[in-house]
């Protein structure tokens, strides 16, 4: 296997390996150098689309089920499911253990691609995903009602959106960086040393473009996007607190709130290594491409 090291130039050395970017063809070289891709992502971060592709691409995948990443057993019924193992695995990732358990775990003859959204970002979409869900009614819960909801739109109580969806972790709301990006992990990577990449979840379509030249050619004609929320159409509103009869929509709630939200709710308190992510972050948005070579 050829030595990967001088993959792009490095954008910066204050991380404890070298992290350079690279360049749509020398992605492309990878991809078509190594015999195993692994997509992994955290919720809200292009995952449903990478699953249908890779469904599409290796049908294979679609004994699979989601998340088998996170599940020792399924992982492990997997080797037996078919004769044929696909070549290109995605799923979502919800905790460190499961991601080091895949670094670990994988030949060095694996690609693992962890497509990265800022978790502020990640976690705003995620909010507005699963009260989506409670105003369609695609979720019902008894914790809370919505205070109206007519076939346009409905309106949420402030307290119920903070309390029983932002706190309490509904849906895809609490599996985001601090829960996968850990001390741990990073120790993980330098003690592994992994055939990595961080990839920008905004350009999904171009990865999709590159595996589908080595993996499913039949692919390039097709588009791949799935957004769970895009055929939703309903408008929801906060009914704000404090006596006060005044609604705002969630976009402008959400848009006021951001600055303060994670630290008033203390939704990063058991985030560890912090500053490495911030660092990486940093690192990928200087890249053109939009992907980082970890090595």
């Amino acid at each position: 296997m050829t030595c990967l090291k001088n993959y792009g130039a490095p954008t910066t050395k204050r991380l404890e390996r070298n992290a350079s970017c690279i360049s749509v063809p020398k992605l492309q070289d990878m991809i078509d150098q190594f015999s195993q891709i692994v997509i992994v992502m955290p919720d809200k971060a292009a995952g449903s689309s990478s699953i249908v592709f890779a469904n599409h691409c290796y049908p294979g995948h679609k004994l699979i089920p989601d998340n088998f990443v996170n599940h020792e057993e399924v992982l492990k019924r997997a080797l037996t499911m078919s004769f044929q193992i696909p070549r290109l695995f995605a799923s979502h990732v919800v905790k460190a253990e499961h991601f080091i358990n895949l670094i670990k775990g994988v030949t060095s003859d694996t690609l693992v691609v962890y497509i990265h959204r800022e978790e502020t970002d990640r976690l705003l979409s995620a909010i507005k995903h699963a009260t989506m869900k409670y105003c369609t009614g695609e979720r019902t819960t008894s914790r809370f009602e919505f205070f109206e909801s007519t076939n346009e739109s409905c309106t949420i109580a402030e307290i119920d959106l903070v309390d029983k969806i932002i706190s309490s972790g509904r849906d895809e709301v609490p599996v985001g960086m601090g829960k996968i990006l850990t001390c741990e992990t990073y120790q993980s990577f330098e003690e592994n040393r992994s055939n990595l990449v961080f990839m920008d979840y905004k350009e999904a379509n171009t990865l999709y473009t590159l595996l589908a030249e080595k993996h499913c050619p039949q692919m390039l004609e097709q588009s791949v996007h799935v957004n769970a929320a895009s055929d939703k159409k309903k408008k929801i509103f906060v009914a704000l607190s404090h006596g006060t009869t005044e609604k705002v929509s969630l976009e402008d709630w959400l848009n006021e709130k951001k600055y303060f939200l994670e630290w008033s709710l203390g939704l990063k308190k058991d985030v560890t290594c912090q500053g490495k992510t911030r660092i990486m972050e940093n690192d990928l948005l200087q890249c053109p491409s939009g992907f980082l070579h970890w090595h």
